[in-house]
């Protein structure tokens, strides 16, 4: 909330955690409000050096580090309170996990890629869903139309379900109408689709 206005456009994970990192301080300030997105920055930038070293050796995991610590994005948004630093991070943990179950037959890891994904939505909504669309379409490529049973993951399911439902949930119990209207209509169905439909852009 702020002056008592409940805030619904994004889900609260980003907020817990400035909310958290301003705790020892007991008030919110610049430096706690961005402490998360710096720590998500560092996030992503270790977790890509891990993937490309596990994928493809530790030369490529360096320079694959390196490289996105260079990146325009993680060098300004690191340092801003809005939650594409916690998304990111969620997204490159969610596809590290992917990678492990596929492409090293780590079929445990398939739980760790659904709450990644969950905890993605938490951080910015439905565009915290990328990495399970990516696995989709990486499954029919590689497998045809029986590749995406391999995603099937009771735990993980049980765990994104239990991550992403609540949060539409609780808005709309807070402010059923006025969350339909600004935040599934307004903001996400028309940022995502556009008032006239589909066109190669969106």
């Amino acid at each position: 909330e702020i002056g008592g206005t409940p805030m619904l456009n994004k889900p609260p994970l980003h907020a817990w955690l400035i909310a958290l990192a301003s705790i020892p301080g007991g008030v919110v300030t610049q430096r706690t409000a961005a402490l998360p997105s710096a720590m998500g920055g560092l996030g992503v930038v270790l977790a890509t050096a891990w993937l490309g070293a596990r994928l493809f050796g530790r030369r490529i995991g360096w320079t694959a580090g390196f490289i996105t610590v260079t990146t325009v994005g993680i060098f300004s948004l690191a340092r801003s309170a809005v939650p594409d630093m916690t998304l990111t991070l969620a997204i490159t943990a969610a596809v590290g996990a992917f990678a492990l179950a596929e492409l090293e037959q780590r079929r445990d890891a398939l739980a760790a890629f659904y709450a990644f994904t969950g905890l993605a939505f938490l951080a910015k909504g439905p565009a915290g869903l990328v990495p399970l669309a990516v696995a989709l379409v990486y499954e029919l490529v590689e497998h045809g139309w029986r590749g995406p049973r391999r995603l099937l993951s009771v735990p993980g399911l049980i765990v994104l379900a239990l991550l992403i439902v609540p949060w539409p949930i609780l808005a709309f119990e807070a402010k059923g109408h006025h969350f339909v209207r600004d935040v599934l209509v307004s903001d996400m169905q028309w940022q995502y689709f556009g008032l006239r439909g589909w066109h190669w852009r969106r």
